[in-house]
């Protein structure tokens, strides 16, 4: 029962930094429709970039 109750913690915890990552996302990065991010008004990343990189990006971007 105990492992149980730590899985289930462990899953929510993941769930929770997940949405947390996806929503860190830089207030000078735009997703145009079509799915391309915009970092800090010059720089272009791909449909699909993961929001680590994106945020990484735009820190670089912004020095």
């Amino acid at each position: 029962m105990r492992n149980k109750i730590m899985a289930t913690l462990f899953v929510v915890m993941a769930l929770v930094g997940a949405a947390g990552a996806a929503a860190a996302r830089p207030l000078t990065t735009v997703i145009k429709a079509n799915g391309v991010t915009v970092i800090d008004g010059d720089f272009l990343a791909a449909a699909g970039t993961p929001t680590g990189a994106v945020a990484y990006a735009t820190a670089l971007a912004s020095r």
